[in-house]
Formats: structure tokens, C-alpha cells, sequence
């Protein structure tokens, strides 16, 4: 099947969907905002690891290619083994608990109605999937601003992400003095950043995802905002930070204002969602999108 058959059209748009309880989509709607969130948070226990391991591996076969080229009789000017040891084991270029840089994302699926989505996002089935323009995102990735703001789709093949992260080492020099061949390592990972939040575990390849992310330090949060609206302003106005609470803890959401009118096309009502199609669009007409321009329809899953 082709990706211009998998995902789903209105008119001559294609749509992307983004599964969420009502409580969520009415938020949407009421305030004209989309937030992206804290993905350390998300239902994946790897995020981001997954890629932080693989970035960490393709570096390793690096480091210890410099060690065995310096293990000579005579070492070449500025080896020194202890520094690549000591890199091999420091924390993994994904954000802990002691890093400010903070990755949010929202994610979106070529499926209109999918059961695996219904269950796992969208209130087991009592919510809705949100029909969006996929080419208003699609300019972020067209763009490519300085921001660490990004838009694309999920790799889930392995040997694909395994390509891409070796093409980021591709030009690493390990003939180098050990202090240089690691600030290059560490360069490369940095920029690798933007990828990580598109690298996932394979047993999630079904939900054919895409996302919508953005890197962002706690210290530095208005000049991060000031460079983004510089950037996307046009597309996504950025409004800073939001926090709900979530499973006991608390969850931050970057928010972006958008034109609603513009980019929502199609509201899909969940299986077991009780919402009639008339009170969504009483709501999105009291909120100012025009309901003419929404196609509101319900799931035809089977759903117990």
C-alpha cells in the first residue's frame, strides 16, 4: 500500500489523526491550541533510550577503533585511553533527570479508526480522532529552521535507524587526539537530538505514527520561544508551558496556538463515544471554526 493511500483524505488533503479523550478535544477546540508533551512521560518506558542506545553503540565501535589504532608500542601524540573509557561510560546522550533539555511532541496516526489507537489514547473508545492537514506540519519539516522543531514520520525498522545514525558518524575521524575524537562524539550525539524522538521499538511499527517535536531547555524557555515564533510563527504560535496531571504525576505541555479553521478537517467519534454529531459541531461553531469545513463521523469498529 502507498503512503498516499494510507493516509486518509479529505477533498484533496491528507489528514493525520491524533487520538484523544473528549475532555482533551474540547480543550483543543475552546482554547485553538495543540500541546505537545513532556514524551519522557508517554506510554513508551524507551522513549528516546531506544535511540540513545543505538547512538551509543555506533560510538562505541568508534572509540574502540581509536583505542586499537593508539594501542602501539609507541602511542601516537595525545591518546589517552582513560578519556574514551571514560566516555564509554557516562550517561547516554538522552535527557535524565539531570539534564534541562526536555523533548514534547504530540503524536498523530494515518488511521481514522484504528482500534489500537481508540484503546490506548483515546479513553478506550469514549473519545475521538482529530482529522488534521498533514501539510501544516509538513512545513515545519520543509523549513528547517534553527529551532530543534521538527515534523515526520516514526522509524521503526531497525536497520533503516541503524543507516541513519551511521551516516551522523559517517565523517568521525578516530586518528585524532582523544580529547578531539570525543567533543566530535559529542557533537554528533547533540545533533542526533532531533532524531531520537523518531526511533522507536519495532513492536510499535502497527500504529504507523507520526510527530510533531521540539528540544527545549527548562533554563532557557523565552528565548526558546522567541526563536520558534521568529521561525514557525506563521504556522504555530508558540505560548510556552502548560502542566496537567497525569498517573500521579505531573506532565508539562509546550503550547502552540493554531488556526483551527484552517487545519482541522474531519472529527472521528469513537465507538463507544455517547457524543452526538450535532453538539460537536454546536462546538466547534461557538468557538469560531466553521463547522461547514469539518466532516464529524463516528468509528465503525466493533468494540466490546
Amino acid at each position: 500500500m502507498t503512503e498516499a493511500h494510507m493516509a486518509e483524505t479529505h477533498g484533496d488533503k491528507r489528514l493525520v489523526y491524533h487520538y484523544c479523550d473528549l475532555h482533551t478535544f474540547i480543550s483543543i477546540v475552546r482554547r485553538g491550541e495543540l500541546w505537545l508533551s513532556d514524551i519522557s512521560k508517554s506510554n513508551d518506558s524507551m522513549e528516546l533510550d531506544w535511540a540513545a542506545r543505538m547512538f551509543r553503540k555506533e560510538a562505541t565501535t568508534i572509540v574502540r577503533e581509536h583505542l586499537s589504532w593508539g594501542s602501539t608500542l609507541a602511542p601516537p601524540e595525545g591518546f589517552d585511553p582513560g578519556v574514551a573509557t571514560a566516555y564509554l561510560s557516562s550517561p547516554l546522550v538522552s535527557p535524565g533527570v539531570n539534564d534541562f533539555r526536555r523533548c514534547y511532541a504530540m503524536c498523530f496516526s494515518v488511521h481514522s479508526d484504528s482500534l489500537g489507537q481508540w484503546r490506548g489514547y483515546a479513553d478506550d473508545g469514549a473519545g475521538v480522532a482529530l482529522g488534521f492537514r498533514e501539510s501544516a506540519f509538513e512545513a515545519v519539516h520543509r523549513r528547517a529552521g534553527e529551532s530543534e522543531f521538527e515534523y515526520d514520520r516514526m522509524i521503526y525498522d531497525q536497520s533503516v535507524a541503524h543507516k541513519k545514525i551511521r551516516q551522523a558518524f559517517a565523517d568521525v575521524d578516530t586518528d585524532q587526539s582523544t580529547v578531539d575524537l570525543i567533543a566530535e562524539l559529542r557533537k554528533c550525539e547533540s545533533t542526533l537530538f532531533l532524531l531520537a524522538p523518531f526511533l522507536k521499538n519495532p513492536t510499535f511499527a502497527d500504529e504507523e505514527e507520526r510527530r510533531l517535536s521540539i528540544w527545549i531547555d527548562d533554563r532557557r524557555l523565552a528565548e526558546s520561544r522567541q526563536k520558534l515564533d521568529v521561525e514557525y510563527g506563521d504556522l504555530f504560535k508558540p505560548l510556552g508551558l502548560h502542566f496537567s496531571d497525569r498517573d500521579r504525576d505531573i506532565v508539562p505541555h509546550f503550547r502552540l496556538r493554531v488556526d483551527l479553521s484552517k487545519l482541522l478537517r474531519r472529527v472521528v467519534l469513537g465507538p463507544t463515544c455517547r457524543a452526538h454529531r450535532r453538539d460537536v459541531r454546536l462546538l466547534l461553531a461557538n468557538y469560531g471554526v466553521d463547522p461547514d469545513r469539518v466532516r464529524v463521523t463516528r468509528s465503525v469498529s466493533s468494540y466490546r
